[in-house]
């Protein structure tokens, strides 16, 4: 059942926590519709369950451990590990594109699979570099 929180619903007069009776955290659970999504919606509810598949997917996102690699104003990436699960997290918050350079021996492979695109990425002994667009976020699985 949806709430309106998976496809980005929103209250229109909502303006600050309690007006209407409704927390932060809550205020997208208006109608609770679960079928003729716009456009918009449908395609927020596809990312979520993308989004949702990768991680069901990949144990080192859940339980594995974390090495954090870059961590600024509006740059985040962490390397996870769970066995032989290896992936690099990042997420772009800023409002511009962004370049990130990860090096061969911060990733430990020779190719990184974005798990979203399946774009492949060959790791040089320079390593390699990634262009982030603005608000943005991707899984890059590393392969040995």
């Amino acid at each position: 059942m949806y709430y309106g929180d998976e496809y980005g619903d929103m209250l229109d007069e909502y303006k600050k926590h309690g007006d209407f009776g409704y927390a932060n955290d809550n205020v997208g659970r208006s109608d609770g519709k679960y079928q003729n999504f716009t456009s918009k919606e449908q395609d927020l509810i596809n990312y979520t369950k993308a989004i949702l598949e990768i991680r069901k997917n990949n144990p080192a996102l859940f339980m594995g451990t974390r090495k954090n690699l870059l961590a600024d104003s509006e740059l985040f990436i962490d390397y996870k590990e769970e066995g032989d699960n290896k992936i690099i997290f990042a997420i772009n918050v800023g409002g511009e594109k962004r370049n990130i350079k990860l090096k061969k021996g911060d990733v430990g492979g020779n190719k990184l699979v974005d798990l979203m695109t399946g774009k492949t990425y060959v790791l040089t002994k320079n390593g390699v570099n990634i262009r982030m667009p603005e608000l943005s976020a991707c899984f890059l699985k590393v392969i040995i």
